[in-house]
């Protein structure tokens, strides 16, 4: 049943973003405690949950492998490696803006919603239904503690990240590129003195909350300026290997040019680490946070130049605008105003109410749609 449940839970959830995973390439992996995938492709609809004024150009994950002890799983971790996760989104086209397509992108939003505020309502109730997390845990299957206890030890380690916004629409005769890079990142969990350890949950609440450790070292933010080439138009095996020498990594430190700083334009340049420590108590007293997360970095280094502050804001705004065209899009009727006037004219008073203009001017905007509408629906 364990088996079964990991497996569609994977399918659920890496499914949505990972491309060609499927029950059958996942299933002997599973069963045999070892998954390995390799050359994996994101799916070009894995930012649409997001509702994202971008396209995903590119995308791939080099390595997942997934470590299950089967026959230790209530003493030893489930361990996650996540290797070589690369990234390209840029502008959507407003060409390729589909009312139709909006439209079933926006239901399928709102569905989503609905099923997440159903299951906090579950959440919810279940916890009021509970007088003490003693209870709960004595009412709890042994599959749910098992469950319980897989999640809270659960060892992630992510690796060579590089996530980039490349746009040469935007500002014509320019192309620029926003990325963030990093080199790793690992969570695991440890005892109250941060020594890393697999905690089990008891009854008597000898274990009270759950500390998690997490690492990240060379967390960099860069906004060139201007690119002399966009990485798009490479080739699939060229543009992978473009995006990974552009992470600074530990190995990398010693061939890394220190001109790197000034040719990919950081904000925020490599060479940190950070340590960010949780506190997850969920039998709290009111008095005290249920989570308390504290941070601590070092080698941390901010710049921002005036041409990237200037080119930052411009596309901030041409973003917004083409949110702005993308929701009114969605909104916009599929029959001609002849057939349907009472939905144009209702669409009309929507564009009328989101312009930013006054109040006069949102009537008169009103009373000209009208007047187009009724003219439209008499001729």
């Amino acid at each position: 049943m364990a088996k079964r449940l990991l497996l569609n839970v994977l399918v659920e959830f890496l499914g949505e973003y990972i491309d060609g995973l499927t029950e059958e390439n996942l299933k002997l992996g599973v069963w045999s405690g070892k998954i390995l995938l390799e050359n994996l492709g994101l799916k070009k609809s894995m930012l649409q949950n997001f509702n994202l004024p971008v396209s995903v150009k590119h995308g791939s994950v080099k390595i997942l492998e997934v470590t299950i002890p089967w026959a230790t799983l209530e003493s030893n971790p489930v361990k996650v490696l996540i290797d070589g996760v690369y990234l390209q989104v840029g502008p959507l086209e407003s060409s390729s803006l589909q009312t139709e397509e909006l439209k079933r992108q926006r239901f399928a939003s709102k569905r989503r919603k609905l099923a997440q505020a159903e299951k906090s309502a579950e959440l919810v109730s279940q916890i009021l239904t509970n007088e003490d997390s003693k209870q709960k845990l004595k009412g709890t299957t042994y599959f749910q503690r098992l469950t319980a206890k897989v999640v809270d030890n659960i060892e992630l380690m992510i690796k060579n990240i590089h996530i980039r916004y490349e746009d040469s629409q935007t500002m014509l005769g320019y192309t620029f590129s926003a990325g963030i890079t990093l080199d790793s990142f690992v969570i695991t969990t440890t005892d109250q003195d941060w020594v890393e350890r697999f905690v089990t949950r008891s009854v008597n609440n000898t274990v009270s909350s759950i500390h998690k450790l997490a690492t990240m070292s060379n967390l960099g933010l860069y906004w060139n300026s201007s690119e002399e080439e966009p990485i798009e138009k490479y080739s699939y095996s060229d543009w992978e290997l473009r995006m990974r020498n552009l992470i600074y990594t530990a190995h990398s430190k010693e061939t890394f040019l220190l001109a790197g700083d000034k040719s990919l334009g950081y904000i925020l340049a490599p060479g940190n680490n950070m340590v960010v420590k949780v506190i997850h108590n969920e039998n709290a007293p009111p008095s005290m946070p249920i989570i308390d997360i504290s941070v601590s970095s070092s080698d941390l280094r901010l710049r921002l130049e005036s041409g990237q502050h200037e080119q930052l804001m411009f596309t901030a705004n041409i973003l917004a605008a083409l949110e702005q065209k993308k929701r009114l899009l969605s909104c916009r009727p599929l029959v001609s105003p002849q057939e349907d006037p009472l939905s144009w004219w209702r669409y009309a008073v929507q564009l009328a109410l989101q312009t930013e203009e006054t109040a006069a001017v949102r009537v008169s905007i009103i009373f000209i749609a009208y007047s187009i509408l009724v003219f439209l629906t008499f001729s």
